[in-house]
C-alpha cells in the first residue's frame, strides 16, 4: 500500500515532473534542458510584457488592468519557480517527509485522521484545477471574441503581428503555452502550500489522541494487565519522537517554502487590486471583460481563503504556549508512578503501617495541581493546595520545577547565552582600564 504523501499528491508530483519542476531520481541532460527552457520562456514573456506596459503609452484602463494582472502573475511565478530549480532535493525531502514509515497509522482512529488529510488534498486539487481551467480558457480565448487580432497577453513584439497570419498563430501559441505552464505549475505549488500544513495538523491530532488516551488505556488495562509499563514507556517515547519530528518538518518547511509563500501572498494581494481596477473601468460592463476578470478574481480570492483557513486550522491544533518550559523530572515522576502504582494519577492511599506526614500530603497536592496545568501561577497553586506560598516555592524547588514566571531573559535560547557573557566581559575590561 502506498504512503500518505503518494496518495495525496501523486497527480501533483506527476504534473510537476511534466513541467520540469520536480526532478527525477536520475536527472538527465534532456530533462534539465526541458525545465530551463520552459522557465526562461516564461521569463522572456515577463520581460516583453513589462516593456509593452511601461514603454508604450496606452490610456485604456481595462487593458492596463489586465496587463498588470498578467505581469503580477508572471513575476510571482518566476520567483516561485527558482527554489524548485536550485534546491529541488531539499524540497523533495520536505514533500516526502510524512510518507516515512514512522508516521504509519497504528489504529483505526489514526487511519481516519490520515484519510481525512488525503481527502482534503484531493478535494482541493479538484477545486483548484477546475478554477484554473476556467481561468485559462477565458483568458486565452478572449482574442477570438474581438474584432481585431490580439494576443492573450499584451507583450511587446519586434514585428508587426498582422502582417502574416503565420506570425500571429505562432505568437499566440507561445503566449498560450506560457500561460498554461505558469498557471498549472503555480496551482500545483499552491496545493503543496495548503496540503502539507494540513498534514501537520493531522499529525498534531494523532499526537493529541495518543496523549489523551494514554491514561484511559492504562487505567482500563489495570485489571487484565494487558498493558505493561514497557508499553506505556514506548508510547510516551513515541509521542516525544513524533513531536520532535513535527518540529523538524516545520523548520524544513520554513526553509523551503517561506519565500514561495511570501511571493504568492504578495502577488495575490496586488492581483486582487488590479482586478478591482478592471471592474471599475469604462469597459467593465462588457461581457468579454467580465468573462476574463471574474474567474481571475475568484481564483485569487480562493488562494487567500485557503491560506487563511488552513493556517487557522493548524493554529487551532497547535499546543498552547506554556509559561514554563517542560521539565524532564516531571516525566520521570510520571513514569515511576505508572510503574509502581499502575496509573499516572498520584495515589491517595497511605502506605500501611507508615505514618503519613502532613507535608507529604501537601507535597503531593502541590505537584498534582502543578502537573494538571503547568501554566498556573505559584500563588494560585498555593491557594488550591491549602499551603503557604513559601511552602509551595520550596516544594517546587526541591523537585527542580522552577516556580517563577519566565521573563524575557529566561526566554533566551542556549545559543544566545555566550553573547551576554562576551558583552559583560568587554564592558568590565573597559571599566577597569
Amino acid at each position: 500500500m502506498s504512503d500518505i504523501i503518494t496518495r495525496s499528491f501523486n497527480v501533483n508530483i506527476a504534473v510537476l515532473k511534466f513541467v520540469g519542476l520536480y526532478g527525477l531520481e536520475k536527472q538527465s541532460i534532456l530533462f534539465k534542458i526541458w525545465s530551463f527552457t520552459l522557465y526562461f520562456s516564461s521569463v522572456l514573456a515577463t520581460l516583453l510584457l513589462a516593456v509593452k506596459l511601461f514603454v508604450q503609452e496606452n490610456e485604456d484602463l481595462d487593458l492596463w488592468s489586465r496587463s498588470l494582472i498578467s505581469l503580477d502573475s508572471f513575476v510571482s511565478c518566476c520567483l516561485k519557480f527558482v527554489p524548485f530549480l536550485v534546491k529541488i532535493s531539499q524540497i523533495k525531502k520536505c514533500i516526502r517527509y510524512f510518507g516515512d514509515q514512522r508516521f504509519a497509522p497504528n489504529n483505526t482512529r489514526e487511519e481516519e485522521i490520515q484519510e481525512d488529510c488525503i481527502y482534503v488534498c484531493k478535494r482541493n486539487f479538484k477545486i483548484y484545477v477546475g478554477i484554473i481551467a476556467v481561468l485559462e480558457l477565458s483568458w486565452n480565448l478572449k482574442p477570438f471574441f474581438q474584432n481585431k487580432l490580439t494576443l492573450p497577453v499584451d507583450i511587446w513584439l519586434p514585428y508587426d503581428l498582422t502582417s502574416k497570419p503565420v506570425l500571429f498563430y505562432i505568437t499566440y501559441f507561445y503566449c498560450f503555452a506560457v500561460n498554461f505552464y505558469l498557471g498549472i505549475a503555480t496551482t500545483i505549488i499552491e496545493l503543496f502550500l495548503t496540503g502539507l500544513p494540513y498534514h501537520v495538523t493531522g499529525q498534531l491530532k494523532i499526537l493529541k489522541y495518543k496523549l489523551r488516551n494514554l491514561e484511559k488505556d492504562r487505567t482500563k488495562s489495570r485489571k487484565d494487565h494487558s498493558v505493561t509499563f514497557e508499553n506505556t514507556h514506548r508510547v510516551l517515547v513515541d509521542c516525544i519522537l513524533r513531536h520532535n519530528n513535527i518540529l523538524y518538518f516545520v523548520a524544513e518547511f520554513e526553509k523551503c517554502f517561506s519565500w514561495i509563500l511570501l511571493s504568492q501572498i504578495a502577488a495575490t494581494t496586488f492581483g486582487l487590486c488590479f482586478c478591482c481596477v478592471g471592474f471599475i473601468s469604462d469597459s467593465a460592463t462588457t461581457a468579454t471583460n467580465c468573462l476574463v476578470l471574474a474567474p481571475a478574481y475568484t481564483y485569487l480570492s480562493c488562494q487567500l481563503f485557503f491560506y487563511c483557513h488552513y493556517g487557522a486550522v493548524l493554529t487551532g491544533e497547535s499546543p498552547v504556549n506554556n509559561r514554563r518550559h517542560p521539565d524532564q523530572h516531571v516525566f520521570h515522576r510520571l513514569l515511576h508512578r505508572a510503574r509502581d502504582d499502575g496509573s499516572f494519577q498520584p495515589s491517595r492511599k497511605g502506605r500501611a503501617g507508615a505514618p503519613r506526614n502532613v507535608r507529604v500530603g501537601a507535597e503531593e497536592q502541590v505537584l498534582e495541581n502543578m502537573e494538571a496545568d503547568p501554566r498556573r501561577s505559584v500563588l494560585y497553586v498555593a491557594q488550591m493546595s491549602g499551603c503557604s506560598r513559601s511552602t509551595t516555592h520550596r516544594i517546587l524547588q526541591e523537585r527542580r520545577l522552577h516556580p517563577y514566571h519566565y521573563t524575557r531573559v529566561q526566554h533566551l535560547r542556549p545559543t544566545v547565552y555566550p553573547f551576554p557573557n562576551i558583552l559583560y566581559t568587554s564592558m568590565n575590561k573597559t571599566s577597569i582600564t
